[in-house]
């Protein structure tokens, strides 16, 4: 291996950033299901809605963008949260936005508080310095990896 990585006990995966990503990618979004569920929607979703209340209207493309995922993914993502009455679109000349409707904007109360108890399970297990650390860390590997 041409790693720098020093491999104990044949540990020689966790010297690969592609399976501790992933593995780490597991952990978390279990972390991420359990403190969603009570809002009623996966995480996705629930991040989702959080960025349209937050921005008030916003199209396809730049949802797609902000939430770093392929525009057909936020497409079926809107059409379920339509058929759930959370989000409606909304033809702005020759655009079409996405706006929340009353009934998606009462759950940002239970989106943040879920995002909150999120973010203290994984202190409480990390430590909140390492935590926000790694948060940190990973954000600014992204950006550099997406290049």
């Amino acid at each position: 291996m041409s790693n720098e990585c020093e491999v104990k006990n044949n540990q020689y995966l966790d010297c690969c950033l592609y399976f501790t990503s992933n593995t780490m990618s597991r952990l978390i979004n279990k972390m991420t299901e359990d403190a969603f569920m009570q809002t009623g929607l996966a995480p996705s979703y629930a991040f989702l809605m959080m960025v349209v209340i937050e921005k008030k209207s916003i199209g396809i493309g730049q949802l797609a963008n902000t939430l770093n995922l392929a525009p057909s993914t936020v497409t079926r993502f809107v059409d379920k949260l339509i058929s759930k009455n959370l989000i409606q679109r909304e033809q702005s000349g020759r655009n079409m936005t996405i706006i929340a409707t009353s009934e998606g904007k009462a759950l940002l109360p239970h989106i943040k508080d879920s995002w909150q108890r999120l973010f203290d399970r994984y202190c409480e297990v990390l430590g909140k310095e390492f935590a926000v650390e790694l948060t940190s860390n990973m954000a600014k590997a992204n950006k550099l990896l997406e290049k």
